[in-house]
C-alpha cells in the first residue's frame, strides 16, 4: 500500500468519525428538546391561569367548530367559532378555555362540566364571548355534582335555559367567579336568569352579573342569581339591573345567607330579595365590615323593605324605620358646642344611638349616653375639627343608619411674632391654624455689594426683603478689572542677547508695576569674518568668530575638510593637495582652502643611464664593456622536404606530439583509477 493510499484511508476514517460525532450531538439535542416539551406539557394547567399567559404557543390547542370534548389541557379560540356538534361540549380533567377576544357560538348546545372535571374560562384579550347556548339547565355552562367552574374573564351572554340562563350549578357543584361578566341571559320557566345555584356553592369576588332576566312570574326567582345553596362574597362585585317579569330582581335568597369572607370593595353593589322577610340575611358582617353601613353595599329589590342593622348588629332586610331628616354639618368657634339632630319615623317606638368617627378613621364608635334624636358635643377644640357624627335609629323591623355629618371647628387667630415668607411675600402665621395674617409683598433692598479691584472680584449684592429678610435673589460676582499699564519708560538697553526693557506703574493707582521689553529688541551677534586654522590633531579646520558688537562674544566652529590633488608629484618635486572646508553660522556659509605639498616626489627610474620617466641622464652612469663579436656563420643548403636539425618548425611539431601522447596516457591512467 502506498503512503498516499494510506493517508486517504485515514482521512476517510476521520471523516466517518466526525460524521458519527455530529449525529450523536444532533440526537442529544433532539432528546433535550423533547424532554423540555414533555416537561412543559406536564405542568399543571393551573400554572396557565387566566391573565398569566400572553400567547398560545406553548402547549395550547386550538378550539375548532368540531371540538366536542375538552379533556385535560389548555384550549383557545383563534377566531370566531360556530359550534357544529349535535351534543353538549363535555369537559373532563383540568381544562382552561381562553376566548382570546373571539366569539364562541354554541348553536343551541352548552358546555357541561361533570364530576371530577374543572373548567377555567378566561380571556387574554378583550371582548371574548360565550353565546348562543340553550338547554334545560344552564344555557351557557352546566356544572354537575363534583364539577368545578372558575370564571376569570370573558363574557357569558345571550344564552337561554329553563333555569340558569347563563350558568347552572347543580347539587355538589362549585362555581367561582373572579372576573368577567354574565349578562343578557334569560330563563323561560325557572329561576336564575344569570346564575342558578341548586344546592351547589357559589363564590363571588369580582365581575358583574347584569341585564339578565327570568320571565316566569311564579317560579322564576332571581333575575340575576337564584340562590338555593352556599354563597361566599368578598371583593368588588356587582349584581344589578336584573329583572323578573320586568321588575327589579337581582339576588334571590331562599333559606340561605350571604357569607362575607373578606372586605367588600367600594364598587360592590348588590340588589337583594328573599324569602321570609323580615330576616337577617348576612353572616360575617361584623368580622369584615365593622363600622360600615350595609345600605352602602346592598339595596332592597322590594319597595316595602329596607336594609340596616338591628340592635344585635346583624344586617337585616325588613320593614325598617325611615329617616326623614339627616344630620347636618356644623361649624363652630373653638370652645363652643355643636348640636346634631336626626328626624326619623317608624311603626313603633324608636331608639337612638349616636356614633362618632375621629381622626378621619374608618371605625365608628358609640357615644356614651347619646341616645336621643339630638346630640350636643361638649366644648369643642381644634383637634375635633373634621370629626364625623351619625345616628343609628332602630325600630321594630331593624335599624337604619343616618348619613354622617362633619364638625368644623374654627378659632380666633393668634399670629406668631416671627415672619413667614415665600417668593411672593411675607406674613405672620396663626399659631393655631397656620392661616396667613397681614400678608404683604416683599420690599427689596440690596446687601453685600462690593466693587471689583485690579486683582479682587467684586459682588453686585444680594436682593433681600427689608421687612422680613427673605432672600429674593442671589447676587453675582463682578470679575476683577485687571491692571492697566500704559505709561512705560525705558529701563535698560538692548545687548546682543537681551532685549531692552521699559517699566510702567498701574493706571488704576493700585501700586503695581510692569516691566516689558521695549522696541529695542536684542541686537544679536554681528560676526566678523572667521580666522581659520588647523585643529591640534590636524584633522579639521577651525573657524574662529568674534562679535563686532561685543568682542568678548567669540565662537569656534569646526569642519572636516574635503581634499583633491592640486598638482602631481614629479621625479624630483613633491605633489600638492588642496583642502577645503565650510561652516555655516546664522544662515551664512564661510569657506576656507589650504594647499600642502604632502605628495612625495616619485624619484628617477634609470635604465642604461637614462630616466625612463623624465629622460634625465645619470651623470655617474658607466656603460659595460663587451667582447669582440664572433664571425657570422656561413649558410648551408638543405633539403626542403626534411627539417634540418636547426628547423624550429620540426622541433615544435615533435614537441606537440610528445605533449599530446603524454596527455592521453595521463587521462587513461586517471580513468582506471576512478573505476
Amino acid at each position: 500500500m502506498t503512503p498516499n493510499v494510506r493517508r486517504n484511508e485515514q482521512l476517510e476514517v476521520g471523516g466517518a468519525r466526525s460524521r458519527n460525532r455530529l449525529v450523536a450531538a444532533a440526537l442529544s439535542l433532539s432528546l433535550l428538546l423533547t424532554a423540555l416539551v414533555v416537561a412543559a406539557l406536564a405542568l399543571p394547567v393551573t400554572a396557565l391561569a387566566a391573565g398569566e399567559h400572553d400567547s398560545h404557543s406553548n402547549g395550547w390547542t386550538e378550539f375548532t367548530a368540531g371540538t366536542t370534548t375538552l379533556s385535560g389541557g389548555s384550549y383557545y379560540l383563534s377566531g370566531d367559532v360556530e359550534y357544529t356538534g349535535t351534543e353538549s361540549i363535555t369537559v373532563s380533567g383540568e381544562v382552561i378555555l381562553c376566548l382570546n377576544g373571539q366569539e364562541l357560538d354554541l348553536k343551541g348546545q352548552h358546555i357541561s362540566v361533570g364530576s371530577g372535571a374543572s373548567l377555567t374560562l378566561c380571556d387574554c384579550s378583550t371582548g371574548g364571548v360565550l353565546t348562543g347556548g340553550s338547554d334545560i339547565h344552564g344555557g351557557g355552562v352546566y356544572v354537575g355534582g363534583g364539577g368545578t367552574f372558575t370564571m376569570t374573564g370573558g363574557n357569558i351572554t345571550g344564552n337561554t335555559a329553563a333555569a340558569g340562563g347563563g350558568v347552572y350549578v347543580d347539587e355538589g357543584g362549585t362555581f367561582t367567579m373572579e372576573g368577567g361578566s354574565i349578562n343578557n341571559n334569560t330563563t323561560t320557566s325557572g329561576g336564575g336568569g344569570g346564575v342558578m345555584i341548586n344546592e351547589g356553592t357559589f363564590t363571588l369576588s369580582g365581575g358583574s352579573i347584569t341585564g339578565n332576566a327570568t320571565n316566569d312570574e311564579t317560579f322564576g326567582f332571581g333575575g340575576g342569581v337564584c340562590l338555593y345553596g352556599t354563597f361566599y362574597l368578598s371583593g368588588d362585585a356587582i349584581i344589578q339591573g336584573n329583572t323578573k317579569a320586568g321588575t327589579a330582581d337581582n339576588l334571590y335568597l331562599g333559606w340561605q345567607v350571604i357569607n362575607i369572607t373578606g372586605p367588600l370593595g367600594k364598587n360592590t353593589h348588590i340588589g337583594v330579595n328573599a324569602e321570609n322577610v323580615p330576616r337577617s340575611f348576612i353572616s360575617g358582617w361584623s368580622d369584615n365590615m365593622a363600622g360600615e353601613n350595609p345600605a352602602d353595599y346592598f339595596s332592597s329589590d322590594g319597595d316595602a323593605w329596607g336594609i340596616g342593622l338591628n340592635t344585635a348588629g346583624d344586617v337585616v332586610l325588613g320593614n325598617l324605620c325611615t329617616i326623614i331628616t339627616q344630620p347636618a354639618d356644623k361649624s363652630v368657634i373653638e370652645g363652643e358646642t355643636a348640636t346634631f339632630t336626626v328626624n326619623a319615623t317608624g311603626s313603633e317606638l324608636l331608639s337612638y344611638q349616636w356614633q362618632q368617627r375621629v381622626d378621619n378613621g374608618n371605625n365608628w364608635t358609640n357615644i356614651a349616653s347619646a341616645n336621643a334624636a339630638e346630640y350636643t358635643t361638649g366644648k369643642t377644640t381644634m383637634d375635633m375639627s373634621g370629626n364625623q357624627y351619625r345616628c343609628v335609629v332602630t325600630g321594630d323591623g331593624g335599624a337604619v343608619i343616618s348619613d354622617p355629618a362633619t364638625l368644623t371647628v374654627t378659632h380666633t387667630h393668634k399670629p406668631s411674632s416671627d415672619w413667614s415668607s415665600d417668593a411672593d411675600g411675607h406674613w405672620h402665621a396663626c399659631a393655631a391654624c397656620g392661616d396667613r395674617l397681614d400678608y404683604a409683598a416683599h420690599s427689596p433692598k440690596v446687601e453685600g455689594a462690593q466693587s471689583a479691584t485690579c486683582t479682587e472680584e467684586g459682588y453686585i449684592g444680594d436682593t433681600v426683603c427689608s421687612v422680613c429678610g427673605y432672600a429674593i435673589a442671589k447676587g453675582e460676582t463682578i470679575p476683577a478689572t485687571g491692571h492697566s499699564f500704559t505709561s512705560y519708560a525705558p529701563n535698560g538697553d538692548a545687548t546682543c542677547t537681551e532685549d531692552g526693557t521699559e517699566t510702567a506703574a498701574c493706571d488704576n493707582g493700585c501700586g503695581a508695576t510692569d516691566t516689558r521689553s521695549d522696541e529695542g529688541s536684542a541686537l544679536g551677534h554681528d560676526w566678523s569674518e572667521p580666522a581659520w586654522r588647523w585643529s591640534d590633531d590636524g584633522e579639521e579646520f577651525v573657524a574662529s568668530f568674534a562679535c563686532e558688537n561685543d568682542p568678548s562674544h567669540t565662537l569656534e566652529l569646526t569642519a572636516a575638510p574635503t581634499s583633491e590633488v592640486a598638482s602631481e608629484p614629479t621625479c624630483t618635486e613633491p605633489g600638492t593637495t588642496r583642502y577645503r572646508a565650510e561652516v555655516e553660522l546664522d544662515g551664512v556659509t564661510y569657506a576656507a582652502e589650504a594647499t600642502a605639498a604632502d605628495i612625495p616626489a616619485r624619484g628617477h627610474k634609470f635604465e642604461d643611464g637614462v630616466c625612463t620617466v623624465c629622460g634625465a641622464k645619470d651623470e655617474g652612469y658607466v656603460a659595460p664593456q663587451r667582447p669582440d663579436p664572433r664571425p657570422e656563420p656561413e649558410p648551408v643548403e638543405t633539403d626542403p622536404e626534411l627539417p634540418t636539425t636547426g628547423d624550429a618548425t620540426a622541433v615544435g611539431l615533435l614537441g606537440a606530439f610528445a605533449c599530446g601522447g603524454a596527455a592521453l596516457a595521463i587521462g587513461a591512467a586517471l580513468r582506471r583509477r576512478s573505476r
